[in-house]
């Protein structure tokens, strides 16, 4: 199986657990697979971008099988409500159900050791949740949008990345 079809699963997954934090929104609009994470022009207040890394041999000495893991990361990206800077933290990091933190955390529990995810995906071995980054502030050229303020300005929103690994795929050799 491909490494896309790890990336679809894992959208689809996500799209299930985080759709009660989307409110009113479509999952289907608001998580999807992009380059690097990054969320496009029309997200709204809230997205979740999936990404491959990388892929590589875990054990490049064997060479009876073909082995791959993949790594997986999940970039959250809230943009902020206009709200004054002092606010800021407290509405992102705190808010029940729809903090960055609270996401990462759903995130994690849907796609850690998921060995329903991982079958359906022809690896052998799941994703491992490895870490979390911390928030990192954005300007609005993240949501790709025109910067008009200077680089001083308050940040148009917040992103935290969910970095998954381990996600094996054995396969014999034909010679």
């Amino acid at each position: 199986m491909s490494v896309g079809k790890l990336l679809v699963e894992c959208r689809n997954k996500l799209r299930t657990t985080l759709a009660p934090s989307f409110g009113n929104l479509n999952p289907v609009e608001y998580v999807r697979v992009m380059p690097a994470g990054q969320p496009p022009a029309i997200a709204g207040e809230l997205f979740v971008g999936l990404f491959v890394s990388g892929v590589s041999n875990p054990s490049p000495e064997d060479d009876s099988l073909l082995k791959d893991t993949v790594s997986v990361h999940a970039v959250i990206s809230i943009r902020s409500r206009n709200l004054p800077e002092d606010r800021d933290g407290h509405e992102l990091f705190t808010r029940s159900s729809t903090s960055l933190y609270d996401i990462a955390d759903k995130i994690m529990l849907s796609l850690h050791l998921n060995t329903t995810l991982a079958r359906a995906a022809g690896r052998t071995e799941p994703l491992r949740w490895i870490s979390t980054s911390e928030p990192v502030p954005q300007s609005p050229s993240w949501w790709r949008s025109n910067d008009p303020f200077d680089a001083n300005a308050q940040p148009a929103g917040w992103s935290m990345e969910v970095i998954f690994d381990g996600a094996l795929r054995v396969q014999k050799l034909v010679c």
